[in-house]
């Protein structure tokens, strides 16, 4: 850094290195997208008129598989003594409930499942707290199992590209 508090010469180079690499990661990541590459969050809502507890989930996925280890290019750190642009900003998520715990969580190539202690009347959450890919074709479809206490309720979910 510069007596003036500019990044030196060897941060911008270096920064325009990590952008490329950034901007290549960014075409690659599409290109998956337009191949089949779906990103997903899953949300959990009780929407009853009581508290549930102890609830379980489980997600099958059929004629496709999620894949764990995808995830979306991060943009590098502008080199330090620049301030960020806004629409560059990462905003933090709010959670959508509090007063409960996630558990039993189990990622896999064609199952996810997760437990969550209790969920209050019109409170949600995700089933895992990150986007998940799932890698679709033709005929590619999610199917569910909810259930607590002695319920159980299941359907599924078609994927369409």
């Amino acid at each position: 850094m510069s007596a003036a508090g500019d990044p030196s010469l060897g941060a911008w180079q270096n920064y325009i290195h990590e952008l490329e690499h950034y901007k290549r990661a960014n075409f690659h990541h599409r290109e998956q997208i337009l191949d089949g590459l779906v990103p997903i969050r899953i949300l959990v809502v009780n929407d009853g008129p009581e508290t549930q507890r102890n609830i379980w989930i489980k997600v099958h996925v059929q004629n496709g598989q999620f894949r764990l280890g995808s995830h979306a290019p991060i943009r590098p750190a502008t080199p330090e003594g620049l301030k960020e642009p806004e629409r560059f900003a990462v905003h933090k998520v709010i959670p959508l409930v509090g007063g409960f715990s996630r558990s039993d969580i189990k990622l896999g190539a064609h199952k996810l499942e997760s437990r969550f202690s209790r969920l209050q009347d019109g409170d949600g959450a995700y089933l895992v707290n990150k986007v998940i890919y799932i890698s679709v074709g033709k005929g590619t479809r999610l199917e569910y199992e909810i259930g607590y206490g002695t319920s159980r309720e299941s359907g599924h979910l078609k994927i369409g590209l």
